[in-house]
């Protein structure tokens, strides 16, 4: 993986009987020590957000929280617009989503164009945007727009709107790669020089095309105690108590409670889709 240094140290942690919140503290010390040494100052503990909340406001459960700016829904705002591009998102059951950016329309054409390569690389078939000017609007989006939308959108003159139509899996990711370079481009400076954030919450299972179900961390991640209803008749909702460590946008470590309890573990893996034979052949030493 390119964001894997070739030579590394790791630390694993392994312990019986605790909580998520007893393994933060002492990873959170073990942060402030490494900053120490590197003459960096750190403060505990660190803000936690949730899987959930990290993809809808910033598409990514990364975040790099020196930046402030936020993912907005715009699928009410600009759901009325006679345009087959966001009318078809709408339609297909994905939504309207993107950043407003004040002064952003001092970019040019070049600049946003760069921004939407870097969308298309993460997937997204395009970028749409508009600029706020005196007149009105400028821009591919402007032309279907009246000024309840800009006004809808908070937009005033001298703003830059980027949007992205279509599923929060394509939606998501494109918007996340834009976000830092957008700012970037136009000289915007970190709030602050370190962001560290614990994202918790995620998912049991990743939920594939097609339906197939998939682990969004491991096999074996503890569901989380609210969720244990929703294992059987409702997989793709249920929580693990799985959680990362996030520092300026980078992965610094990954963890999670292990399951326990046999049956729980049986069910996990069948939505999997192996059958008990292969369960048993494959993690009878485990579930025994």
């Amino acid at each position: 993986r390119a964001d894997r240094q070739p030579e590394f140290t790791q630390i694993d942690v392994e312990a019986a009987f605790i909580q998520p919140a007893d393994l933060f503290q002492w990873i959170e010390g073990l942060m402030v020590s490494l900053a120490q040494v590197a003459g960096r100052s750190v403060s505990t503990p660190f803000p936690t957000m949730t899987y959930g909340e990290a993809l809808e406001s910033y598409g990514s459960d990364r975040p790099d929280l020196r930046y402030s700016l936020k993912i907005q829904d715009w699928s009410e705002e600009l759901g009325s617009l006679d345009f087959r591009v966001t009318q078809g998102a709408l339609d297909a059951g994905g939504r309207i989503r993107g950043f407003r950016l004040p002064g952003g329309a001092a970019l040019s054409r070049k600049q946003i164009e760069g921004l939407e390569a870097l969308a298309k690389k993460a997937g997204a078939p395009g970028l749409l945007w508009t600029k706020r000017t005196e007149e009105g609007g400028s821009g591919p989006l402007a032309r279907f727009m009246a000024e309840e939308h800009f006004q809808a959108l908070g937009l005033e003159a001298g703003d830059l709107a980027l949007v992205a139509a279509g599923p929060d899996s394509i939606t998501s990711p494109a918007l996340d790669a834009i976000r830092v370079p957008a700012l970037s481009v136009m000289g915007v400076e970190p709030a602050e020089e370190d962001a560290w954030l614990w994202v918790v919450d995620f998912p049991v299972f990743d939920v594939e095309e097609g339906g197939t179900l998939t682990p969004a961390h491991h096999p074996f991640v503890h569901p989380h105690p609210d969720d244990a209803g929703l294992l059987e008749k409702e997989p793709e909702r249920a929580r693990g108590q799985a959680y990362d460590l996030v520092y300026n946008g980078v992965e610094f470590g990954s963890g999670s409670i292990r399951n326990h309890r046999p049956e729980v573990q049986r069910t996990i893996l069948r939505h999997l889709g192996m059958s008990e034979e292969e369960i048993d052949r494959k993690f009878g030493f485990l579930l025994e």
